[in-house]
């Protein structure tokens, strides 16, 4: 008699792509990697779907029965919001969706972070509005006139 075993996340971590600066569990750039690691998925990477939200996809890089690789992929026809909440769901193809049994329910979540790779502020108009105070109204008070 053959064993039918529902697959089962136990953690999904961000491995590559990672915002330093949000306070939030799993955020990371479009193109980052995630880990998930559990049991029951297949070790062909086709059979293994992992979904980001309703729309989205992280694609899977390498898979064996209890880790799957992946990296977001944010495009498409409807590009990922950023700072959204998209919840990660895993399914195994023949083997139905994997149980999200992650110790913070937090964690089974991603958010897509923008990533600046420039900007287009000038030094000097910077520094010249940063300098404009009068100090007549240094503080915002003006001074007195002598009687």
């Amino acid at each position: 008699m053959a064993v039918c075993l529902t697959p089962s996340v136990s953690s999904v971590v961000i491995s590559s792509g990672s915002s330093n600066a949000s306070a939030m569990p799993i955020s990371g750039f479009n193109g980052a990697g995630l880990i998930i690691e559990g049991s029951g998925f297949s070790d062909n990477s086709c059979q293994n779907v992992v979904s980001l939200g309703d729309n989205h996809h992280c694609v899977v890089t390498s898979s064996s029965t209890s880790q799957l690789t992946c990296t977001v992929d944010g495009a498409g026809e409807t590009p990922m919001p950023s700072l959204k909440e998209q919840k990660i769901a895993v399914t195994v193809r023949n083997s139905g969706s994997a149980l999200m049994a992650v110790s913070d329910p937090d964690t089974a979540k991603f958010y897509l972070v923008p990533k600046v790779t420039s900007t287009n502020v000038k030094n000097e108009e910077f520094n010249a509005a940063a300098t404009t105070a009068s100090p007549s109204t240094e503080g915002g008070v003006a001074p007195e006139k002598p009687s």
